[in-house]
């Protein structure tokens, strides 16, 4: 992927953070969100970390907690996991309560 004239690399990275949004808010969804979907099941449809808790009924932080012990015991999802700069994570640049994610 190039970069467009007078973007700098690190834009690039936040920048494609926001490329992915949740299918049903439009919400921005990060890479290891996108690995809780598939974690979860979802192989067509994207979903953000509230709306999939909301749908368990469970809050963000209980959801993740769930997840990421799965996420943790299977090297197909712990690998890029943890190869995933979470830093620049949708949430954290617009200021949201918090990332579950770190």
């Amino acid at each position: 992927m190039s970069l467009p004239p007078g973007q700098a690399p690190a834009d690039r990275v936040a920048a494609s953070f926001f490329d992915y949004t949740c299918d049903r808010t439009g919400e921005p969804v990060c890479e290891r969100v996108q690995l809780v979907n598939l974690a979860l099941g979802y192989e067509e449809a994207l979903y953000s970390l509230s709306c999939l808790a909301q749908d368990r009924g469970l809050s963000e932080l209980e959801l993740m907690q769930r997840v990421r012990e799965y996420v943790m015991s299977r090297d197909c999802f712990r690998k890029p996991w943890l190869s995933f700069d979470a830093t620049a994570c949708p949430r954290l640049q617009l200021a949201e309560p918090g990332c579950y994610c770190q």
